[in-house]
């Protein structure tokens, strides 16, 4: 994503979460000390994740407010793997630890370590605003349907930041929850570790039918707002820092919902996630916006149904 864009990295994180994004000033100042000791630019995806904190609704009717940082999210959907703090991740490292291998120049940040320290996961510093990340050791299991020979490589690439952190969470909330028959929530409210008043009260999922497509940055063509609006009426508009504004268009059986720059920005970038009650009415809303942007070509799935809507729509295999 372009630097002039405004629109967050983690967008689609936050639309699949019902996540209300707001600063957390406290690690800004170590990081800027840290871009002063090395001379390399802390990516922008990492710096909006560090110092992010969200408000997420749960409870009966979903009345009340979960406050916490990105850190924490990541932390809540996993099996018990905390990613490291902060002034752990500036240490740094010239290479990766257990790669025998070559690698790419560092310096490495080291995000995260699975519970049992089966392997590690690392995001290198290369000058761009998402950078690659990479894993240790075969990799986190979510990972593990790329080949038969993944879970033996010592040094595996999981792709930019702010994807990889959107497919695990995506992973968690979706595909774990399927296996474990819908029962899958944030550790604070499972049953082994939440305290016994607040066990049935987890976060609601509107999107637990994986019946979502998403761009996490498409090109942004102000007339998609006015069409939108004369197709589903007035959206529900909701301003944020940067000048950047989330339109929230609630259609009969889905939601779409766009977060772009404004619109004389130079470079403006859009954020889409659009959610159906039904394969059908999915394809119905994909087929209205497609024509917009470069969505045909961005616009992704996550999951199986999606997917299966999405290859119906362009024709191509779900991204």
């Amino acid at each position: 994503m372009s630097r002039t864009s405004r629109v967050p990295y983690h967008q689609n994180v936050y639309d699949l979460l019902l996540l209300e994004p707001r600063p957390l000033v406290g690690p800004l100042d170590a990081i800027r000390a840290w871009e002063r000791q090395t001379g390399h630019t802390f990516p922008a995806a990492l710096v909006e994740f560090y110092t992010t904190e969200g408000v997420i609704p749960f409870g009966i009717g979903a009345s009340d407010q979960w406050v916490l940082p990105l850190t924490e999210v990541w932390h809540q959907y996993s099996n018990m793997e905390p990613p490291y703090p902060h002034d752990r991740v500036l240490v740094g490292e010239e290479r990766p630890i257990r790669v025998r291998g070559g690698v790419e120049p560092g310096p490495y940040l080291r995000l995260q370590c699975e519970n049992q320290g089966c392997w590690i996961i690392y995001a290198r510093v290369d000058g761009s605003d998402d950078p690659p990340t990479y894993s240790t050791d075969g990799g986190p299991f979510m990972y593990s349907d790329r080949s038969e020979a993944w879970p033996n490589q010592e040094w595996c690439r999981l792709g930019t930041f702010s994807e990889m952190f959107f497919r695990w969470i995506a992973w968690y909330y979706y595909d774990l929850d399927r296996e474990m028959g819908g029962s899958f929530v944030p550790l604070r409210f499972h049953s082994d570790y939440a305290d016994p008043a607040e066990a049935n009260l987890a976060p609601p999922k509107p999107y637990h039918n994986g019946l979502w497509l998403r761009t996490p940055a498409d090109p942004f063509e102000p007339a998609v707002i006015d069409y939108l609006t004369e197709a589903f009426d007035e959206p529900e508009r909701t301003p944020r820092s940067g000048n950047v504004t989330t339109y929230t268009f609630r259609p009969p059986g889905g939601t779409v919902r766009v977060t772009a720059d404004e619109p004389g920005l130079g470079g403006a970038f859009s954020a889409w996630w659009v959610h159906a009650d039904t394969p059908e009415r999915l394809a119905e809303l994909g087929r209205l916006i497609l024509p917009f942007g470069t969505l045909r070509d961005t616009l992704r799935a996550d999951t199986e149904p999606a997917s299966l809507v999405l290859n119906t729509l362009c024709g191509t295999a779900g991204k």
